[in-house]
């Protein structure tokens, strides 16, 4: 019993530690927490995507590598009612299809913020020649009627993309 509460009381320690710096983001159909540094990006500041439409895009206030790390969420209307797993499966056989470049580098289980499991896909690419290599935490998620891909792209290669992943595990659909 005392090895479990242990555990437990580890397990929180470590969720303040990854979500420090970190507010609520909340939107009609989702919330999520997003750093408290970045800023919200208007659509004027945006490429309009073809098919699907921005629902939240925030980017970092400073610099890294000559580049603004950001989050981008895309939301379509889940017409096929695909689940969260194969809507992921979907966008990473795009990915590997569509991008200049595309390595990728781990592929696991993501829990969601309201207790719904998805697959989150980290990969190195290009999305066009003009484009920088950077590195992607990407995940899907299923909301009813709503699809969503929830992207964050970084310009640094990184020891360890924890604090990001938990950043998108903190998605939930309202």
């Amino acid at each position: 019993m005392l090895s479990l509460i242990l555990v437990s009381c580890g397990s929180s320690q470590e969720e303040e530690a990854l979500s420090n710096g970190l507010v609520e983001t909340q939107k009609v159909n989702f919330s999520m927490m997003s750093p408290e540094n970045w800023r919200e990006l208007g659509e004027s500041e945006l490429s309009k995507p073809r098919v699907w439409s921005v629902a939240l895009a925030l980017a970092s206030s400073s610099q890294k590598e000559n580049y603004i790390n950001n989050l981008i969420v895309l939301e379509v209307e889940n017409l096929l009612n695909e689940s969260s797993v194969w809507l992921m499966e979907n966008t990473k056989k795009w990915l590997e299809t569509s991008l200049v470049t595309f390595k990728n580098l781990e592929e696991k289980t993501i829990n969601f913020a309201d207790n719904e499991s998805g697959t989150l896909i980290s990969y190195r690419g290009k999305y066009s020649n003009s484009t920088p290599e950077l590195t992607y935490l990407q995940t899907a998620r299923s909301c009813g009627e709503n699809a969503y891909v929830l992207t964050v792209s970084l310009a640094e290669k990184l020891e360890s993309y924890e604090r990001y992943e938990y950043l998108l595990s903190t998605f939930k659909c309202e």
